[in-house]
């Protein structure tokens, strides 16, 4: 009997403990415990799924891909945040994940409107789960890159936001941070260290930093900045001197107002001069653009509350002058020694003491003109890779003599470029905001980098160097056949990546384009030729083509084209020759089967009979080669999930077919199946299940729900050991047509 006793006594004992694990378990995962008793576990256990909503921290859900912490989603196994892998979440402090570099905005808009909407003002409080040595690249550069992108320069976070960052106190030597690169990440931003046996943070004042991009603070001359070379990214520097010249201060908080007009607010001392320039967000459009040499009486603006103090010595007066410093950073700052007694004038090459003293005007714009081989034309430094170059040297390096090499600058009314490199990038692209025609005539549209053509996000034109939309704008330009733009998507750049795209001022495109080549009948249908001009298709979903005579494109013969829908294209015959195999490139990434300006309001219908490509046994499928598209989908490969079951699969199929013969020799094959795109043959009596490797008749198709690994397990074995795992591409967020 005693036996039986003990053995109940350890059986209750166990039992107790189990529930106490249990219950133990329920906290961890956010669940307030209605007692410590058995009676009320099964409830308690029912409070699991709204804990998780509740929950900030989820750990390895989604089959242990994904973590919710630190206000981030993401995805395990990448070492990049970006916009495909990554979501940035409202929280009250935000957490740099370990060993991840953060390439998403950093904070989003819609982060910042969730924080003000709940409390009123928005502080960043930004800490990491372990010491970083790198603190420019893992925490300043994203934040500083979003503040001017996407506050500054475009003006997509209208709504003020303040950053706290918290650091390891291994960043500190002493009460200095010791850093090797640095930047204020917004105009308000503290920085803190906890001491050894302190409960509260301390803030710090004192940084030395190798290279220091300039950047302004609120704290001002209470920070003591001390660095060894000084970058002026060109592309914001003068959003942040406009702010230093009393023209832009509204767009920072009231704590700015109180020394904003003080000669002192902001120094930053330099010992040794040495001045490189740079870029962050390739917004660049020039250092002189406000200045006119033509102009006698034109004074160069100066940020009037900003010092830059280096040593008065001859060696650093040499540097000064050189070139490169005498049309940048003089342009912008005054120089000052390094006591603040005296300014450096650039007449007489000296210090002097009036401190009172203004730039002469005179000696100004001399020093413009002395200096035009920094210039392009009359308010344009060169620049090239973002950084100054000399581009009177460089036009005449490009050829033998100096006027072959300018017959290279092509002016035409509207817009100038200067066409040395195909495709031509924007840094060597620019339009003219006063001077936009009804039609740009002769476009070099298939020669032109994806980030040239941009659309103004406002109605008026100042300073913009894009294009103004609240017009059809349309182009004409002549098809080419030239492999070296083969894969480039001129107008890829101008269609929204996100479902959270901001509106833009855009009223449709019509693309004219000038072919030799020869129309096509088959089968009762007449196609018109389109050569590299069919990268075009991957554009806003009612861009219209024209031929050479105005009439519709609405029928295209083509060696590639992108799958894209269209809504004024029917088909697309994609045929092979002697010289080129025909090519079929996705898009899967990169957002819906269209393409559009703002996809939050404009989309377009579901159409009542679905755009055809129409491809040849020759014809292969594969994902993009489009560097802008490979930049933004981090360089996955973007597949459809099964055609039963998967949401943007049946979305995918309302849109468009594509046309394939039934003996093709891709079918059956990894490679050519792997996207799961719309098969049909090429009556479209017939659609290819993916699942069972078999065309079935349109009406009496049979369950397609396998997976890719269930049907190719050694093909994807093989291709997730060499890390090219598909992807299959999830809807991010955007608002479907009901289909």
């Amino acid at each position: 009997m005693p036996d039986a006793f003990n053995q109940i006594i350890q059986t209750l004992e166990a039992i107790h403990g189990d529930i106490k694990s249990a219950k133990d378990t329920l906290k961890d995962n956010n669940v307030k415990l209605e007692s410590n008793s058995t009676s009320t576990l099964s409830s308690e256990i029912n409070k699991i799924p709204t804990s998780m909503k509740k929950s900030t921290v989820l750990e390895g859900f989604n089959n242990g891909k994904n973590t919710l912490n630190g206000g981030f989603i993401y995805n395990n196994d990448s070492n990049e945040l970006n916009s495909v892998n990554a979501v940035m979440l409202a929280a009250d402090e935000y957490i740099i994940p370990t060993g991840k570099t953060i390439s998403i905005d950093f904070p989003s808009n819609e982060a910042v409107e969730d924080i003000y909407r709940s409390k009123g003002d928005v502080n960043l409080v930004v800490k990491t789960a372990e010491p970083v040595t790198d603190i420019y690249n893992t925490i300043l550069k994203p934040l500083y890159k979003t503040y001017v992108d996407k506050k500054f320069i475009n003006q997509e976070i209208t709504t003020m936001y303040t950053t706290d960052i918290h650091l390891d106190k291994s960043n500190m030597s002493g009460d200095t941070l010791e850093v090797n690169e640095f930047v204020f990440p917004n105009f308000n931003t503290k920085l803190y260290y906890r001491k050894d046996g302190e409960e509260q943070d301390t803030l710090i004042t004192k940084i030395n930093a190798d290279k220091f991009h300039f950047s302004l603070s609120n704290k001002g001359r209470n920070v003591d900045i001390t660095c060894r070379e000084l970058v002026i990214d060109l592309d914001s520097v003068l959003y942040f001197t406009d702010v230093a010249g009393h023209n832009g201060y509204e767009s920072v908080d009231n704590n700015y107002y109180n020394f904003r007009d003080e000669r002192d607010a902001h120094i930053i001392k330099l010992p040794e001069f040495n001045v490189s320039y740079s870029g962050i967000t390739n917004h660049y459009n020039g250092l002189a653009q406000f200045v006119y040499v033509d102009r006698p009486d034109e004074t160069i603006m100066v940020a009037g509350n900003v010092q830059i103090r280096t040593e008065d010595d001859p060696v650093n007066i040499l540097k000064m002058n050189e070139d490169a410093n005498l049309g940048g950073i003089l342009r912008l700052f005054e120089i000052y020694n390094m006591d603040g007694t005296k300014k450096y004038d650039i007449k007489t090459k000296t210090f002097i003491d009036n401190l009172d003293a203004s730039p002469d005007s005179d000696a100004s714009v001399r020093l413009i003109k002395d200096r035009n081989a920094y210039f392009d034309g009359s308010n344009i430094m060169g620049i090239l890779n973002n950084k100054p170059i000399n581009y009177k040297e460089y036009t005449d390096k490009l050829k033998q003599t100096k006027k072959d090499a300018l017959a290279k600058l092509t002016i035409k009314t509207g817009y100038a470029y200067f066409g040395d490199i195909v495709p031509t990038p924007g840094d060597l692209f620019k339009f003219d905001d006063y001077n936009q025609p009804a039609v740009f005539e002769n476009f070099p549209m298939l020669y032109i980098d994806e980030d040239v053509i941009k659309f103004n996000r406002n109605s008026s034109p100042e300073g913009s160097g894009k294009i103004i939309g609240a017009n059809e704008v349309k182009f004409t330009f002549w098809d080419i056949l030239d492999d070296s733009v083969k894969y480039n998507l001129p107008l890829l750049g101008i269609c929204a990546s996100d479902p959270y795209g901001n509106p833009v001022s855009y009223q449709g495109i019509t693309l004219q384009i000038n072919t030799t080549g020869y129309e096509k009948n088959q089968n009762g249908i007449t196609y018109k030729p389109m050569s590299n001009s069919a990268n075009l298709i991957a554009s806003p979903y009612d861009t219209k083509f024209i031929d050479n005579s105005g009439l519709d494109i609405e029928n295209a013969y083509v060696s590639k084209a992108p799958l894209v829908y269209n809504k004024n294209i029917k088909r697309v015959l994609i045929e092979s020759n002697s010289d080129r195999k025909g090519e079929l490139e996705l898009l899967l990434g990169y957002g819906l089967i269209y393409l559009g300006i703002d996809p939050q309001y404009d989309k377009p219908e579901v159409p009542s009979t679905p755009m055809k490509y129409i491809i040849d046994n020759e014809t292969t499928i594969h994902n993009a080669k489009s560097k802008l598209y490979n930049a933004k989908v981090n360089s996955y490969e973007y597949v459809l999930g099964p055609a039963s079951t998967d949401e943007l699969a049946k979305y995918y199929d309302k849109y468009v077919h594509v046309l394939c013969p039934e003996n093709h020799p891709g079918l059956g094959t990894y490679e050519f199946c792997k996207y799961r795109i719309p098969l049909y043959n090429l009556d479209e009596t017939k659609k290819y299940n993916y699942s069972n490797k078999t065309w079935e008749p349109v009406g009496s198709t049979t369950d397609d729900s396998l997976s890719l690994e269930e049907i190719y397990p050694t093909e994807y074995a093989e291709a997730r050991n060499n890390g090219k795992e598909p992807q299959v591409y999830v809807n991010p967020g955007y608002e479907l047509n009901p289909i």
